[in-house]
C-alpha cells in the first residue's frame, strides 16, 4: 500500500514536469528561414541571402542590385526518450521503471518566400535604399509526434500510444526596408505582422479516443537592424527584436471548453560579425540573449530562469560552388530537477534548477549559381541535448532520469534575381 501511495504521488509531479522534455521547448524557438543561413551555424544577420534579409536583417536589403526572390523549404525528424527508475533506498532495490519515447516523424513544408528589390529614388550614388516583403514560419508547429511509454511496476507491466499530428504555428506577414551610406554604414527596419496563424491539433490513443486542439495566434513586433562594412575583411552586424505578446484563442474539444492566453515574448538582442581573411574564406559569428526568465505566462519556462545565451558561428569557402559548415550552442527552457529536504515542513522539496540546459548543433550545407540568375542553398543541422538527473523525492524513494533529444532538419533555398 505505501509504495502504491508513493507511486502516485510520484507520477503527479511528474505530470508537471514531463511536458518540458518532450518537444515543446523548440516551439518558441524563432525559424532562421534562410538555406545559407542556416548552414552556416544558424548565424542569419550577415549570412542570409537576397531578400530574405527582410527576416533577419532589414538592414542589408539596400545591398541588393536587382530584384530578388526566395522560396524555402524544410524537412525535420528526430526523437526524445526519458528513462526513469525508482529507487528504494531501504532496500537498494528498482520498483518503478518507465521509457517514454517521443517519436517526432519525416515532416515536410514550404515555410517562408520573400521578394526584395532596390530603389533608386535618391539622386545621390552614395546612398542606397532597398526594400522586401516575404511570409514566414515564425513560430513552426508543425510536426508529427509518435509517443510510446512503457511502464514496470513491481510485476505489472503497461504500454500506452499516441499519435498526434501538429500543423501551423505563428506565421508572419513581413515589410522591411533599409538604406546605406556609400555601402559601408547601413540602417533598418521591419515589421512583423500575422497572417494565416493558426495551429491544429489532432491525437489518437492506442485505446481509440481521438480529439483535435486548434486556435489562432496574434502577435506583432519590429525588428531593427545595422551594418558596418568596415572594409573587405571584417564587417559588424546588430539587430534587436521587439517584445511581443503571443495571444493564442484556441478550443479543445476533449475537454470541451475555449481559452484564450497571452504569452509575454521578451526582446532579443543580438550581435554578429563576419571575417574574410582571404578572398574565397569567410567566418561568421553571432551572439543572442535569450532572457529565459523573462518569457511570461509559458508553463514549462521557469520563471527564476538564468537568462541564458545562444552562441553561433559558420565557415564558408568557394568561390563558384560554396561550401559550408557550422556549429552553435544555446539555452533552452529544460531544467534539471533536483530536491532539498525542508526541516520544517519533515518533508523533500522537489523543484528545478534555474540554470537551463544548453543543446548544441551542428550545420552543413552548399549553395552555387545556376545560370548566374539562380541561386540554391542547401543545409542539413543536427541538434542535440543529453543530461542525467537524480533526486531523493520522499524518505525513503530517489528518482533516477535520463533525457535526450535529437533533432535533424533538412533543407534548402531557391532564389532568383533579375
Amino acid at each position: 500500500m505505501k509504495k502504491n501511495v508513493i507511486l502516485i504521488l510520484l507520477l503527479l509531479v511528474s505530470v508537471g514536469l514531463f511536458g518540458q522534455y518532450v518537444y515543446m521547448f523548440s516551439s518558441f524557438e524563432p525559424e532562421i528561414i534562410d538555406g545559407r543561413a542556416e548552414a552556416l551555424g544558424l548565424t542569419s544577420i550577415l549570412s542570409s541571402s537576397g531578400a530574405n534579409y527582410v527576416f533577419n536583417n532589414p538592414s542589408m536589403l539596400s545591398s541588393l542590385n536587382s530584384k530578388d526572390f526566395q522560396v524555402n523549404l524544410r524537412t525535420h525528424f528526430g526523437n526524445t526518450n526519458k528513462e526513469k527508475e525508482h529507487l528504494d533506498t531501504d532496500t537498494n532495490s528498482i520498483f518503478y521503471r518507465s521509457d517514454t519515447d517521443y517519436n517526432r516523424k519525416f515532416h515536410t513544408k514550404f515555410n517562408g518566400f520573400s521578394f526584395g528589390l532596390p530603389l533608386n529614388v535618391i539622386k545621390n550614388d552614395d546612398w542606397h535604399i532597398g526594400i522586401a516583403a516575404g511570409y514566414r514560419t515564425y513560430y513552426d508547429w508543425g510536426y508529427d509526434i509518435h509517443q510510446k511509454r512503457k511502464e514496470e511496476f513491481d510485476d505489472e507491466v503497461e504500454i500506452e500510444e499516441e499519435d498526434s499530428e501538429y500543423s501551423g504555428g505563428f506565421n508572419t506577414l513581413v515589410f522591411g526596408g533599409g538604406i546605406n551610406f556609400k555601402r559601408k554604414f547601413y540602417g533598418g527596419l521591419s515589421i512583423s505582422l500575422p497572417l494565416n496563424s493558426e495551429y491544429l491539433n489532432e491525437y489518437e490513443t492506442n485505446d481509440g479516443n481521438q480529439a483535435t486542439n486548434e486556435g489562432t495566434l496574434k502577435g506583432s513586433f519590429f525588428t531593427f537592424s545595422g551594418s558596418y562594412i568596415m572594409n573587405q575583411y571584417v564587417s559588424f552586424g546588430l539587430r534587436i527584436r521587439t517584445t511581443f505578446d503571443l495571444e493564442i484563442d484556441g478550443e479543445d474539444d476533449y475537454f470541451n471548453y475555449q481559452y484564450s492566453d497571452k504569452y509575454t515574448i521578451p526582446t532579443e538582442y543580438a550581435f554578429a560579425l563576419q571575417i574574410s581573411p582571404i578572398e574565397k574564406v569567410r567566418i561568421f559569428a553571432e551572439y543572442l540573449t535569450r532572457n529565459l526568465g523573462d518569457y511570461y505566462n509559458i508553463i514549462y519556462f521557469n520563471p527564476k530562469s538564468d537568462d541564458g545565451y545562444s552562441f553561433r558561428t559558420g565557415i564558408e569557402f568557394g568561390k563558384k560552388y560554396k561550401f559550408r559548415g557550422g556549429l552553435f550552442t544555446q539555452s533552452v527552457p529544460v531544467y534539471e530537477i533536483t530536491s532539498h529536504y525542508d526541516e520544517l515542513n519533515d518533508d523533500y522539496i522537489v523543484e528545478s534548477k534555474n540554470k537551463p540546459q544548453v543543446e548544441t548543433g551542428i550545420t552543413a550545407g552548399f549553395g552555387t549559381n545556376i545560370f548566374k540568375k539562380i541561386q540554391i542553398n542547401f543545409y542539413s543541422s543536427y541538434t542535440f541535448l543529453n543530461y542525467d538527473e537524480n533526486y531523493q523525492n520522499v524518505e525513503d524513494t530517489k528518482v533516477f532520469n535520463e533525457i535526450s533529444y535529437s533533432l535533424i532538419k533538412i533543407g534548402c533555398s531557391f532564389g532568383y534575381s533579375f
